[in-house]
């Protein structure tokens, strides 16, 4: 989305949206039919049918916690098609479907290392990367103590 306060933003304004992108999208990743597909010929090859049932119903339960199909249009080649894709899912999910312009700017500076605390986290050694339910997103925490072994 560009930095982590039009995140925030969003998800205040959003807080059942379901992301979706190019790069998920063309790996068929996010709720849809052909991931419904794809995950049970998966399980298919190790569970039986009544395990495939039950575990397919779990996946759906947890896609009934969104109602929005968010699609992040990065201005990539393929955003209209990708866009056309996400709108059918939400479609045959029932959601609804809104089309967000992103922003790939963080991301250009992430992979050209121009690096600033205030876009970025910075994970000194020691510590680990762990989720903040705030507008941080994520936050530096100390790595736990391994227990010793006996």
């Amino acid at each position: 989305m560009g930095s982590k306060e039009a995140y925030a933003g969003h998800q205040r304004r959003c807080p059942s949206c379901y992301y979706y992108t190019p790069g998920w999208n063309r790996g068929r990743r996010v709720p849809g039919p052909e991931r419904l597909e794809a995950l049970k010929l998966e399980l298919a090859k190790k569970f039986d049918s009544e395990e495939v049932e039950f575990l397919l119903e779990s996946e759906r339960e947890q896609w009934g916690r969104h109602d929005t199909v968010s699609y992040l249009d990065l201005g990539t080649d393929d955003a209209g098609t990708e866009a056309d894709y996400a709108r059918r899912c939400a479609r045959w999910l029932g959601w609804k479907f809104e089309r967000l312009q992103g922003d790939s700017k963080l991301l250009c500076d992430l992979l050209r290392g121009h690096w600033d605390a205030d876009r970025f986290q910075v994970v000194d050694p020691g510590m680990s990367l762990g989720h903040s339910p705030d507008e941080y997103i994520f936050r530096a925490e100390p790595v736990a103590p391994e227990l010793p072994k006996p």
